[in-house]
């Protein structure tokens, strides 16, 4: 936008630019697809996902720091596994 400056938030970005171009006037939705990637959804689930999303939008909202929003984007976390998939398989028998 003309005579603004940008955030220094590489992070969320887009939430910035969308509130920035509401002052503009109507920001509308196109019918037109946008193709994503899947991963993140598939390796968390679809819960998680959801929650962790949410709790950085409102972190964000909050004025958490960029730094720490991104911490909690990008911590490892690991989808829910079976308990018979946690089981270490037994290794060679020592003598």
């Amino acid at each position: 936008m003309p005579g603004e400056h940008h955030d220094p938030w590489r992070f969320l970005e887009d939430v910035s630019v969308v509130r920035r171009l509401r002052r503009w006037g109507r920001v509308v939705i196109r019918p037109e697809a946008a193709p994503t990637s899947a991963r993140r959804w598939q390796q968390l689930g679809v819960l998680r996902t959801f929650i962790r999303n949410h709790r950085i939008m409102l972190g964000y909202c909050a004025g958490v720091s960029p730094h720490r929003l991104a911490a909690w984007y990008r911590r490892p976390r690991q989808r829910f596994e079976p308990a018979s998939k946690l089981h270490a398989q037994p290794g060679p028998r020592r003598r």
